[in-house]
């Protein structure tokens, strides 16, 4: 990890967004993978775990996902699928 206060930010980030942006859980979803990917608090790999935080929220509260965990992780590596988020959400 390159820097723990980042990635506790961009979690208080998605948290904010909750209280204060009166957002449903899949803007929650979205806050925690856009703000994640953003801070780039990880070394390595900070997009495949944005996109994995905001699906494990989702299956948390009982909403069902499309992709299979090595789809994702295969489709978020370097070279994979150019727009992750997006067919990740779709």
């Amino acid at each position: 990890m390159r820097d723990q206060g980042l990635l506790e930010g961009a979690v208080m980030q998605a948290r904010q967004d909750y209280y204060y942006g009166n957002v449903d859980l899949c803007g929650i979803a979205a806050a925690y993978a856009y703000h994640i990917a953003e801070v780039q608090a990880f070394l390595d790999g900070n997009k495949r775990t944005a996109v994995s935080a905001a699906l494990v929220f989702l299956e948390m509260h009982g909403i069902e996902t499309r992709y299979d965990w090595k789809t994702l992780h295969k489709r978020t590596a370097p070279g994979g699928h150019p727009r992750p988020a997006r067919t990740a959400f779709s």
